[in-house]
């Protein structure tokens, strides 16, 4: 998935972020702030895991793909799978992509009934405590306080510092806003967490988590050929289809996963050219797809892609993908918006426009395929985001999804109620659009090249479109007489019906 944005920012009002995912989401879906808020804290209780294949003749049968995913976590698993059964389902019109559950995964644990004067209470922050929620253990690292002597053994309550004004290594109870995790058995003892050299490992064993979701970084290790994506970023990678021996751009492609799972549908044949800014993250990327004969990852800002002379690229693109920098506000679960500024808001549809607007040319015509994707909620890095687009660039149309999975796109000014249909949102709603994260995909295909005519004149700012034929007397008050020109293939809901029966352009 791209990178999420984070930008500089000057201090903004809380409320104002809340106010603009009031008006984008909650009031388009009908449900309160308080029920978004709540949602967010709740993971999906479905687990996804895909397998990738990384070579023409490496399949394997789904029989033995079940087999194994069945096997390897029951072994990792065995504390939170006592008493409850393991369901384990392949997703029709998904390649290898399974999910998994734990029966009754949902809020049953309670915190530990604590001496209130010697209380065991850890304290993480909100990234441990979202790791936590997802089914991770805790490791010794992430701990960022413990209240009490903790020692080795013992059950202790994990909270997340909600507002991120715990101090590491406080030992006095702390009247912050805390989120209960889950609780768990430590297997270090405090005096051990807070020396010159930390220890690793396993800090807290979460046998008794707020959500009983299935642990899986055991199972990764020890079988990486499966990946443990978000259902939405499957679905966005078979919307796009790539075909073996195509030539495919995957912009903004570090961690790498969609990469991947592009790679693994194309059999390992074709070209994949996996774009990333980051040095850092494109060498992860290098690392992540070494074994992927046909990935080329290219350290380059995306938008300035066509410019790049140093790195041997394909002129044209059979598909893109462009899963876009976004403010992430359909991840769950997400405990904490107190970090999220409005200026982010603001800047992150700016990149995800210029991302866009600098590859279509890069596209294919007559059928090359585009997909625009983001984790966000918000209208203004979907929806609105799509109707810029075909604006600026009507040698494009939407296209039918499959599959499509989700619910369909918000209406907003600039989109049909039937090109709203072709969009997929997924709910980020417990129990909506198979309980996954918030995520939207648009399918784009480009059905021609772009091109300019001069239809008519412009005068004071008004078109004058019933102007006459070339070499009759223009309108009668041209004051200032300019050509109106557009693009020749440009048939929108407004100029079309005006410009069809022009037979004089």
């Amino acid at each position: 998935m791209a990178t999420n944005l984070h930008l500089p920012s000057t201090l903004t009002s809380h409320a104002d972020v809340l106010e603009i995912f009031d008006v984008e989401y909650c009031q388009p879906v009908g449900c309160s702030l308080d029920t978004f808020l709540d949602s967010l804290r709740t993971p999906p209780l479905s687990t996804v895991l895909r397998y990738n294949h990384s070579e023409i003749d490496d399949s394997i049968p789904l029989e033995e793909q079940e087999r194994i995913i069945r096997e390897g976590l029951q072994t990792v698993n065995k504390e939170r799978l006592l008493g409850r059964s393991l369901k384990i389902n392949q997703v029709a019109g998904l390649s290898d992509v399974w999910t998994c559950e734990v029966e009754d995964s949902g809020s049953d644990v309670y915190p530990v009934e604590d001496d209130e004067e010697k209380p065991m209470n850890v304290i993480v922050d909100t990234a441990a405590g979202e790791a936590l929620l997802r089914g991770s253990n805790l490791f010794a690292s992430g701990i960022l306080a413990c209240i009490g002597n903790m020692r080795a053994g013992q059950r202790v309550s994990v909270y997340c510092d909600v507002e991120k004004k715990c101090l590491k290594g406080r030992v006095a109870n702390f009247l912050g806003e805390l989120y209960f995790v889950g609780s768990g058995i430590a297997q270090v003892h405090r005096t051990d967490l807070y020396t010159h050299q930390p220890i690793n490992g396993i800090g807290i064993l979460m046998d008794r988590p707020r959500f009983n979701l299935l642990s899986l970084s055991e199972f990764l290790t020890s079988h990486p050929s499966f990946s443990s994506p978000n259902l939405p970023s499957c679905v966005a990678v078979q919307v796009l289809g790539p075909q073996p021996q195509e030539t495919i751009l995957d912009c903004c492609a570090a961690p790498g996963g969609k990469t991947l799972h592009i790679a693994s549908l194309m059999r390992n044949t074709g070209r994949i050219i996996a774009v990333e800014k980051s040095s850092e993250r494109a060498e992860k990327l290098r690392r992540a797809t070494a074994h992927c004969r046909n990935v080329n990852v290219v350290c380059a800002d995306v938008s300035k892609l066509r410019d790049n002379t140093k790195a041997d690229l394909p002129t044209s693109f059979d598909r893109i993908l462009v899963d876009a920098p976004c403010s992430a506000s359909g991840q769950r679960p997400r405990l904490s918006f107190r970090s999220l500024q409005v200026n982010q808001l603001e800047s992150c549809p700016k990149v995800q426009k210029k991302i866009l607007h600098s590859i279509v040319p890069l596209l294919k015509s007559g059928g090359g395929r585009l997909v625009y994707s983001t984790c966000s909620v918000l209208r203004r890095e979907n929806e609105d985001v799509v109707a810029w687009l075909l604006r600026q660039h009507p040698e494009l149309r939407l296209c039918q999804q499959t599959p499509h999975f989700g619910g369909v796109g918000f209406p907003v000014s600039g989109l049909t109620s039937q090109q709203s249909g072709l969009l997929q949102r997924f709910s980020m709603l417990p129990g909506v659009d198979g309980d996954s994260i918030g995520f939207f995909v648009a399918l784009f295909e480009k059905v021609c090249q772009r091109s300019l005519r001069v239809v008519g004149w412009a005068t004071d700012k008004l078109f004058a479109l019933s102007g006459p034929p070339t070499g009759v007397q223009g309108p009668s008050r041209p004051s200032l007489k300019i050509p109106l020109i557009i693009r020749a293939d440009a048939v929108t809901d407004t100029l079309g019906p005006r410009l069809r029966d022009r037979t004089d352009i």
